[in-house]
């Protein structure tokens, strides 16, 4: 019987030491779950890790600002209409690029249309006006005069080329 409560005994010291072992350093509540408060406090301290990916984004938002910033640049056109021509006669920009376009007629009053992204508009003589759209297609698309100017008003045309 001795050797009996011997062991009991050495069983539960056994276990003492083993539950005070697996025990955590937080503190307990009082519903007796762990008290996480003090190891936010540990976690917000620690240093900063100096990493090679700076500058790459880390959220998905971040991420999305990006693709934003590098698709959707605004870009400034400026186009002089003159007897007959257009100067440039060919813009390249970029896909998803918000254009601002400035259309600047030298001599009589002209016209400029861009069917394809809804642009369509008189510009009279010796004055600009302003057109705000977005390269949101790709490809190669005619603008031209659609408005009377002159004999050669036809051969006013141009390309608007979003890569």
């Amino acid at each position: 019987m001795r050797g009996m409560k011997i062991s009991i005994l050495f069983l539960a010291v056994l276990l003492c030491v083993l539950a005070a072992g697996c025990g955590s350093s937080g503190a307990s509540s009082a519903s007796g779950g762990l008290d996480v408060s003090d190891r936010q406090g540990v976690i917000s301290t620690m240093p900063a890790v100096e990493s090679e990916n700076e500058g790459i984004p880390t959220t998905v938002s971040e991420l999305k600002e990006e693709l934003a910033e590098d698709q959707g640049q605004l870009r400034i056109v400026s186009i002089n209409a003159y007897q007959f021509a257009y100067e440039p006669d060919r813009v390249e920009v970029h896909y998803g690029d918000d254009i601002l376009l400035t259309v600047t007629s030298l001599d009589v009053g002209h016209g400029f249309a861009l069917p394809d992204f809804g642009v369509n508009v008189r510009v009279p003589a010796e004055e600009s006006v302003q057109v705000r759209f977005k390269a949101d297609k790709m490809g190669e698309f005619d603008f031209f005069n659609p408005v009377y100017s002159g004999k050669g008003w036809k051969d006013m045309k141009g390309k608007f080329i979003v890569e």
